[in-house]
Order: C-alpha cells, then structure tokens, then sequence
C-alpha cells in the first residue's frame, strides 16, 4: 500500500507547487534529518519574514498532522527547528512543510519535501566506473596439417559420373605447389603440411583431368575453412565442343545466263 501512496503524495505536493510558486522566494532547507519521532532542520529565507511555521504530516493521511510549530527567523536570516512527535512505524513516508509566517499567514507558499523516517536518509555517491578496456582477442593459433580430401566428378553427370586420374593441386603462397592424383573413382588425398600453410590466407586448388575434353579447374579457398572442413569435392565443366566442318566448300550458285 505504501508504494502507492507516494506518487500521489508527490502529485499532490506538484500540484500545491505549481500555484505561483517562486523558488528564489521561497524558504530553503539547507539540513533535514528526519526519524520517526523528531524531526530537526535549519535553513534560511530569501526575503525578510519574522518566523518560520514548520509542519510535519503524514503522507498516507494528510489531514493527520503530527507536529506543527513556528520558529523564529535569525537577524542573518536564517532558522533551526526541532519537532517532535508520536513515534511511527519505521518506513513511514513523512511530509514536512516550511513556510515564512507573519504570525497568521503564510507569506509566501511553503518549500514542502518528503522522507521516510528510520531509513538512511543520505544519498550515496554515484560509484565511478573504471574505464572500459577494448576486449584483448586471444592470439589465432597457427595452422596444423591439413590432409585435403574429395571427390573428382562430372559437373554436368553429378558425383556418380566420377574422373579417374585427374591431377589435384594446392600452390601455398611460398610458393610452392603439392600434387596427388584422383584414382579411378575420383577420389583424391592430399597431405598440406603446417609449415608451408603458416602466414598463408588462401590456397589455390587446382585440378586437370587426363582428358582435354574437360576445362581446367580453379578455385581459391581461405585456409581457415580447409582447417574448420577439409573435405571438397571438385567439379570439372566439359570443354566447348568444336563444331564440325565439310571436307570440301560449298558449289556457289550457277551465274545466269543473260538472254540476248
């Protein structure tokens, strides 16, 4: 219940507030500590005033007024009070008004706040944090073996239409090159050993097949992903297809024969 009462308290307190309030005008409390039978402050006012009326109400019930007093106002213009009151329930949230009185009225509207008594009414420093490092990225090991693996196959029959006997090629930026031959049914092995792929990004794979009536194969592939799957199958394009020509040239047309 205690949770709702305090915005509208606060609603309350805006509202009253917001009736040609002038803070520069109004009574300003410099020290408020607040427990939950007394209540003791000091402060000062902006323009000349013979007292300070100070009250204290709770905030779940406005009309229960607990203290009420008025203190005078010091020649330098500033108060102190000390009121007290029946004891409350540790947690109660606590309005307490100053105003500058005349002995009969308000003469200017009072500077109201609110505490909750019996709770550490000082607000801590905001913790600084220290500052954010960038994230140190752990060293990229370097590459070990890689045995390179796959098939070799017609591009346009698929994998069961496998190239025996086709060449299969890595050059490393060293440079150097390492070869294997795919066996009859295509399949190939290579070894890359770890020293010759160190301080190399890519690779070039590379395949010829027995026969000229396939195209050449390249590719470029990262190292990385041969180490993360060193499995790759190679598919080889067939070569255009020359496009046969008569034995002998065509008989041109007979020329006609002009009529006399």
């Amino acid at each position: 219940m205690q949770r709702y009462i305090r915005p509208l308290v606060l609603i309350v307190i805006a509202v009253l507030l917001s009736f040609q309030l002038t803070p520069a005008r109004a009574a300003t409390i410099d020290y408020l500590r607040v427990k939950c039978s007394m209540a003791y402050a000091f402060g000062s006012v902006e323009e000349p005033a013979p007292y300070v009326r100070v009250t204290v109400t709770l905030a779940s019930d406005l009309s229960n007024q607990l203290a009420s007093i008025v203190v005078p106002v010091m020649r330098n213009g500033h108060y102190a009070f000390f009121a007290g009151y029946p004891r409350q329930p540790e947690g109660t949230l606590l309005i307490i008004s100053v105003g500058e009185w005349d002995g009969t009225n308000y003469l200017r509207p009072a500077t109201l706040t609110s505490r909750i008594c019996g709770r550490n009414q000082t607000v801590p420093p905001t913790p600084t944090l220290p500052p954010t490092l960038p994230p140190t990225l752990p060293p990229t090991p370097p590459p070990a073996d890689i045995t390179l693996t796959g098939r070799v196959y017609d591009a346009l029959g698929g994998p069961s239409s496998p190239v025996g006997e086709t060449i299969v090629s890595v050059t490393v930026c060293a440079p150097r090159a390492f070869s294997t031959v795919a066996d009859q049914q295509g399949y190939y092995s290579l070894f890359l050993p770890a020293s010759y792929l160190s301080g190399c990004p890519t690779v070039t794979l590379s395949a010829q097949a027995p026969s000229s009536f396939y195209q050449e194969y390249y590719a470029s592939v990262a190292v990385q992903d041969l180490a993360l799957n060193p499995n790759v199958d190679i598919p080889l394009l067939p070569g255009a297809t020359p496009v046969p020509t008569s034995e002998f040239p065509p008989t041109p047309p007979p020329t006609p024969t002009p009529v006399p």
